[in-house]
């Protein structure tokens, strides 16, 4: 089928992101923080705590990997459980790195539930790739991030990826930031449970914000007019 798509912010901030890193020829961002959108609707409340309260940051590992690090600061006081990734620029889980004092994730090859709850609702739908999945198990909520400090440190889990032979650090934010069903693109959800008023939410990544080297912004800003007007080509 022949689709033509208006160029979306998700889609710009892609190609801003690939050109200043071709236009510099090195990283322009170390990291990028994102939020999510709340998928499910299970409860109005929820979704809006997640929606401010749930982040993922990617960086830049060692060699060719890329690290996706998940914190929860919800005041409902949930708990992230179940971790999917679809497709992109991964190869593989490298390890899996918890903050420890309760939080126990692993990679598992098929989590319950198998696919991001509420994934298959989204145009195109969210398809967890296998082996792309890691879960608590059967430690369930108790064993997720949560709400709360741990030794003085903030709750998280670092899931560590190996790239694709030829990807790297750009083009994994390119697929985080670029039009969905390209085939290129990246998803990643998260599930969390045990909300105060006993709902669990499912959530997509949705914006970025990313930290630029110096002069970033400004090759940015240059190219902004000419971006605004692109539209993708049929396929």
């Amino acid at each position: 089928m022949t689709r033509t798509h208006h160029l979306t912010v998700r889609g710009l901030m892609g190609l801003l992101s690939l050109s200043s890193w071709l236009a510099l020829g090195t990283p322009a961002a170390h990291a990028a923080d994102y939020s999510f959108n709340c998928i499910s609707g299970n409860n109005a409340q929820s979704c809006a705590d997640g929606q401010s309260r749930l982040s993922l940051q990617v960086t830049q590992a060692v060699g060719n990997q890329v690290d996706f690090t998940f914190r929860n600061l919800s005041v409902l006081g949930s708990s992230i459980t179940e971790i999917y990734f679809d497709d992109g620029t991964l190869l593989g889980i490298a390890s899996v790195i918890d903050s420890g004092d309760g939080v126990t994730f692993s990679q598992v090859g098929s989590a319950n539930p198998a696919n991001l709850p509420s994934g298959g609702n989204l145009s195109p739908a969210f398809v967890a790739t296998q082996g792309f999945v890691v879960d608590t198990g059967n430690g369930g909520p108790g064993k997720g991030v949560e709400n709360k400090l741990d030794g003085g440190t903030q709750e998280f889990v670092t899931i560590r990826f190996n790239l694709i032979n030829g990807k790297n650090f750009a083009d994994t934010l390119a697929a985080l930031n670029g039009p969905l069903g390209d085939g290129n693109d990246l998803r990643v959800g998260v599930h969390a449970r045990s909300f105060s008023n006993g709902t669990s939410e499912s959530f997509v990544t949705a914006t970025a914000v990313a930290e630029p080297d110096s002069g970033l912004l400004a090759i940015a800003a240059l190219g902004v007019t000419g971006l605004l007007g692109a539209r993708r080509r049929p396929r």
